[in-house]
């Protein structure tokens, strides 16, 4: 299935609703340079147009296309997304990966838990996606039973650093702007932005067991971050506020 092919399956059921929102006629070869206006294709979805187009690039288009043109939410969780084995494998594709598996629209390959980043899309794929993108009925997100339903533990300032105190390889991670951070920031503690912990939770570190503390202000930043790093599959995750509310 090649990129311009799959991409024009697409386009057929969002031409209607695009020709009413933009009140003019869109032939379609103007349909690249529209996908590129509106950020759901990239200069290299079109210097690859007539080759096969990948899995994860397929999930990146239709996770784009769902924002920007259907206007369809994102999932509050990635729903068991944190399962699949090569899903950290890239990391500009994560969310966009997740958000299609947790919606139902992409499925693992059959050969285990995987979703498959590089694997060529086929034509059978392709129509099932197309068709879910469009019929939510007809969407197979994964079952709830087989999610971890884990939650970071919110402490105090004062609780959070007594136990950072006490373990001796604990990570504290401040997930403000670099410019807050540089501007105060406590004793040891190392900036990862929360934007970056959204893209890719595995970015603060390899160990998955290793204790996690996690800070902002308030603390509504870090608890976001902190239970994205938890669906990640990190097992000692904590956060707190430098402004006890």
């Amino acid at each position: 299935m090649t990129a311009e092919a799959f991409v024009t399956m697409i386009w057929e059921g969002l031409k209607a609703r695009i020709l009413q929102q933009e009140c003019l006629q869109l032939p379609y070869y103007f349909m690249p340079d529209y996908g590129r206006r509106r950020g759901w294709l990239e200069d290299t979805d079109v210097i690859g147009w007539k080759t096969g187009i990948e899995r994860r690039s397929a999930a990146r288009i239709i996770h784009e296309i769902l924002r920007r043109e259907l206007e369809e939410p994102d999932e509050d969780s990635w729903q068991g997304a944190e399962l699949l084995k090569d899903l950290y494998d890239c990391h500009t594709c994560v969310n966009h990966v997740a958000q299609v598996y947790a919606k139902g629209i992409m499925e693992p390959m059959e050969e285990g838990n995987i979703f498959g980043m590089r694997r060529e899309l086929t034509e059978q794929e392709a129509e099932l996606i197309v068709l879910r993108i469009f019929s939510k009925e007809k969407r197979k997100p994964p079952q709830k039973q087989h999610i971890q339903c884990r939650v970071a533990v919110g402490l105090s300032m004062r609780e959070a650093l007594n136990r950072i105190s006490e373990e001796m390889q604990a990570v504290l991670i401040d997930v403000r702007t670099p410019a807050e951070y540089e501007e105060e920031h406590l004793p040891g503690a190392v900036c990862v932005p929360m934007a970056d912990i959204l893209r890719n939770p595995r970015s603060v570190s390899n160990d998955c067991e290793i204790p996690l503390f996690f800070y902002c202000r308030q603390g509504y930043l870090s608890e976001v971050s902190a239970n994205c790093v938890v669906e990640a599959g990190y097992e000692k995750v904590f956060y707190f506020g430098l402004q006890e509310c």
